[in-house]
Parts: C-alpha cells; structure tokens; sequence
C-alpha cells in the first residue's frame, strides 16, 4: 500500500505580519521559508499509519526548486520519497490536476494533506484533489489508523467539541488539522543522515486549462486596526451587558 502526503513550504511564521509584503500578488520570496504547519501535522498522521502497514510513504510537493530544500525536512522527518512537480503558478486548480495526476501515477491509495497551506488559507486544493480523482474527501481529521490488516480505515474527525469516528473501506483524501494526538516529531540526527540517501524525485508539471469565469485582479494585505477596552468586573452581569451594547454598537451582532 502506498501513502502520499502534499505538502508546501510557506513564509516562516515568525516573521511579523507588519513585514509582509507582496510581489506579483503574492508574498515575497525574500522571507525564510519552512515547512506548511498543518503539513507536518499531516506527515505525522501518514507516519503514524505506515508504521503499522508494510506501505511506503510519499511526500508529494507542487513546488518552485528554489524550495526543495525546505521540503527535504518531510525525509528527515520519516517519508521514503519525495516527489517535487516543478511548478509555474499557485493557482489551485493547476495544484490539484498536478497532484492527483502524480497520485494517480504512483498507484497512491491513501492521501493525506494539511487543512490548510497556511499561507493562503483557502482550503480549496484538498477538496479538489478529491474530486479529481472521484475519491471520499473527509475534512477535519486527526487521526487514521489500519483495521483488519489495511482492509478498511479508522478516521476520526474532530468537530467543534467531539470527535467522530468514520470507518472507511475505500481509497479516500483526508485533509488533517491540528491535535495532541499528531503532534510533529522532530527529526533525530539518525533520520536527519538517513534522509540524505533517500530518492528525491523530479515530475514535469501538467498544464491544466483554467476556468475563464475567474480571473485574478489583485492582491492586498489586510490591514487590521486593535482597539482595547477594560471592561469593569465587579458586577459580571453588569460587564456582560456593557459587552453586548458595544458589540451591536459596531455592528458585530
């Protein structure tokens, strides 16, 4: 059996929003780079479910080569393989048709990916990826695990306060948010000089028609403006009320 998991290298989170800025409409190349949050996240729920398949696990990227090396961690971390699609643009459905063509390629049965890229935030390339290849799409997952010996799957999907538990008995893509139970490893020196002699593998990218009924105009950071108020909390009734009043007063109820 073979596992793939997506990720992408997105802009490190410690740079401060206030530093961002764009280039052609998008972020600029000139932060660091690291591996997406949520996609380590996902490399830790495909690592867990290898360890009790005889399978192999892909790291799977639509990426620029300028970021491979960011990718390389996904080998540190435990992947057999990574795949880079040599990419020209960000553009979703181009990530989708790239990724399930490479999916499709490998004979991948289980596919997992981040929530979200953690850049662009538009949790629109894990449903898509799904719908190419006509395959169950289950959102919000924490946790896979093999029953009867790989022949059906325990998901366990974590919604608001409670956790469903889906039993699957066909190839599926699950996207995977974050919890205690998937926790990233950190890579060991062992794995960190293993993964130096592991395939790194390069697939050409597939042009994919884009839909004319969208067109990108532009792009803009949001500037946000923080107003602090203390509210009195001798007499929390009295407090809840003030509250509400000021929530309707700007519009937010």
């Amino acid at each position: 059996m073979n596992i793939g998991v997506c990720i992408k290298a997105v802009p490190d989170y410690e740079v401060p929003a206030e530093k961002f800025y764009l280039q052609y409409n998008r972020m600029s190349g000139d932060y660091k780079y690291v591996l997406g949050l949520y996609d380590e996240h996902a490399l830790e729920v495909g690592l867990q479910l290898r360890s009790k398949l005889e399978s192999k696990l892909y790291a799977i990227s639509y990426t620029k080569k300028e970021y491979v090396s960011t990718l390389k961690k996904a080998l540190s971390m435990g992947a057999d393989e990574l795949i880079i699609i040599e990419s020209s643009n960000d553009d979703p459905f181009q990530t989708a048709y790239n990724l399930a063509n490479i999916i499709e390629k490998y004979n991948i049965e289980i596919v997992i990916l981040g929530r979200v890229s953690s850049d662009l935030e538009r949790e629109m390339v894990p449903p898509l990826v799904a719908g190419i290849l006509n395959r169950i799409y289950l959102p919000y997952i924490v946790s896979i695990s093999s029953e009867s010996n790989g022949k059906s799957f325990l998901c366990v999907q974590q919604l608001d306060n409670k956790n469903l538990h889906l039993l699957i008995k066909e190839k599926f893509v699950a996207s995977i948010t974050d919890a205690p139970c998937n926790l990233p490893r950190i890579p060991n020196l062992k794995e960190i000089m293993k993964s130096k002699t592991k395939p790194l593998i390069t697939e050409e990218e597939i042009n994919f028609e884009k839909f004319n009924w969208a067109q990108e105009l532009s792009a803009k950071i949001p500037k946000y403006e923080y107003i602090n108020e203390t509210l009195p909390n001798d007499d929390l009734s009295f407090t809840a009320k003030l509250l509400l009043e000021n929530l309707k007063k700007e519009h937010c109820l």
